[in-house]
């Protein structure tokens, strides 16, 4: 790698080389859909990476970049003599006469400044930084501790009470804490229904209903009991 001309291009095929070893080896045994991700996102770096090439190598027109300081010295010289034929005092011929050069020749500095966005400068994009926290990124995607999946305390607090919980393994994940509370919702939800199912429609005014109207079955207790406890 220190000897070769073009080290970008000689590690993006180590790294095609790396996957399809690691694909014949089982390591990365992820369906083909998913494994194709892959290999586009690292097309699409070199591509963006021949744009940045292209955009450092290709140099501005030389003849264009001529003529355009050699109308900026034109009006340069130009410039304080118009000025001194519409203002009287020096005061504001200064003024007029510095405000037009320092603009242009300012645009023109900024111009030759952002020609090439690349380089070790102040105002030159920052790759070392970039590469270092990239990785930095990597460094930290191959930890040991980052392929140990997080789980759900058992300190954490839940809307069921803790003894509907199977604590037998010791740690339940997040999936099967999920369902076993749906599952807690759900009972509850039938209970409520079924209670109003059951409700005398003159409990809540505070006197009895008609005779004969709205009075609940005579064994509706035991069955309300019957559903609580689970039967």
């Amino acid at each position: 790698l220190y000897h070769s001309t073009d080290r970008v291009m000689l590690i993006f095929q180590w790294l095609q080389l790396l996957i399809v070893h690691n694909m014949e080896a089982g390591v990365l045994s992820v369906p083909a859909p998913i494994l194709s991700r892959a290999y586009q996102e690292l097309a699409n770096g070199m591509v963006a990476f021949h744009e940045c090439v292209k955009i450092s190598d290709t140099p501005f027109p030389f003849p264009y970049a001529q003529n355009c300081d050699f109308l900026l010295l034109l009006h340069w010289v130009l410039v304080p003599f118009v000025v001194s034929q519409w203002v009287t005092q020096p005061f504001w011929a200064f003024i007029f006469v510095f405000m037009q050069v320092f603009v242009l020749w300012s645009l023109n500095c900024i111009a030759v400044e952002i020609e090439n966005p690349f380089g070790t400068d102040d105002n030159a994009i920052d790759g070392q930084h970039m590469q270092e926290d990239m990785n930095r990124h990597l460094l930290m995607l191959v930890r040991p501790k980052t392929f140990k999946l997080p789980e759900l305390s058992e300190k954490a607090i839940f809307s069921i009470s803790p003894e509907e919980l199977d604590w037998s393994q010791g740690s339940n994940s997040f999936n099967s804490i999920w369902k076993k509370k749906r599952r807690s919702e759900k009972k509850q939800a039938r209970k409520r229904y079924y209670d109003d199912k059951v409700k005398e429609p003159g409990d809540a005014e505070g006197c009895p209903p008609p005779a004969g109207e709205g009075r609940p079955p005579a064994d509706a207790g035991l069955r309300r009991e019957a559903y609580a406890s689970g039967g």
